[in-house]
């Protein structure tokens, strides 16, 4: 990656009316550090990141890449939010630990475990955006409803420890 490029390229887009703000996609820290750099000399951010985030993938909760991106104001998306299937596979240990704390809560709320999964997005402080990788009106309407309902606290943990396998010291 080129930052200085991407920064001309984005500079000239801006200029010309085509862009007001861009995003990128799986950027760790040092990647936005780096591009970042060159952009705030002239006055451009990057605005949102795209990042694989769901109570079955971590990573990018675990290693503070959406904790830094949360301290400089850019939103993150989640693709791959139902971890490409993943969540669905009750052969999966790890998914049969999520899925025993998220079936439940799916019941108390009256909504599917897609709509508990992406409430549990919603919850984190940078508030994840999910896309959804379908075309399924049904997929899209149980997402929906999971923007309606609001996880508590401690529901929400209950779902990230399940997926690490252990409490949190």
């Amino acid at each position: 990656m080129d930052p200085h490029e991407i920064t001309e390229a984005v500079k000239s887009l801006v200029k010309e009316g085509k862009i007001k703000s861009f995003g990128v996609s799986n950027f760790n820290k040092s990647q936005y550090d780096l591009l970042s750099k060159c952009l705030v000399c002239d006055k451009l951010h990057i605005t949102l990141n795209q990042l694989e985030v769901s109570p079955y993938t971590l990573d990018a909760i675990e290693d503070g890449t959406i904790n830094y991106m949360y301290k400089d104001d850019v939103k993150i998306m989640s693709w791959s939010p139902l971890a490409g299937g993943k969540l669905f596979d009750l052969e999966d240990e790890k998914t049969a630990r999520i899925t025993a704390i998220i079936s439940p809560l799916a019941q108390k709320y009256n909504v599917t475990t897609t709509a508990i999964i992406m409430s549990w997005l919603k919850k984190h402080p940078a508030s994840i955006m999910p896309v959804l990788g379908t075309q399924k009106i049904n997929r899209i309407d149980e997402a929906l409803q999971g923007m309606a309902i609001t996880l508590t606290d401690q529901e929400w943990f209950d779902i990230y420890t399940a997926s690490l396998g252990h409490d949190i010291p």
